[in-house]
């Protein structure tokens, strides 16, 4: 079984990068051969960098992506970067990183007036 994590990089009610994430989550249920858990920011108390990372939420991150098969971040577009969510994100998944070694996937979404890209990194 291939087990896929998918992250939202935002906490902002309504947006746009968490509907995109949505399509790419619905996709994911089809297919049978993979597991999917979806991990939202908004539930999560997370330490800023500097801090100690040891709360629950950030062991449960942590343990979450290190048992995945790969990763599926959403983030939206901000100047060609990503969002300070997903940078915190990254920041408690430790160091070295539970990241290393696993495929991982940005899905960008910027919108402007009447227009939203979408692109995949």
């Amino acid at each position: 079984m291939i087990n896929i994590v998918t992250i939202l990089g935002t906490r902002r009610p309504g947006n746009f990068t968490g509907k995109a994430l949505a399509l790419v989550q619905e996709e994911l249920k089809n297919i049978s051969e993979i597991n999917h858990h979806a991990i939202d920011p908004g539930s999560l108390q997370l330490a800023f960098p500097g801090e100690e990372s040891s709360s629950a939420d950030a062991e449960f991150l942590r343990e979450t992506v290190s048992n995945a098969s790969g990763i599926i971040m959403a983030t939206p577009e901000y100047h060609g970067s990503f969002s300070s969510m997903l940078k915190l994100i990254i920041e408690n998944l430790g160091f070295p990183s539970v990241l290393a070694g696993k495929p991982v996937a940005l899905l960008g979404v910027a919108g402007g007036p009447g227009i939203i890209i979408i692109y995949i990194r």
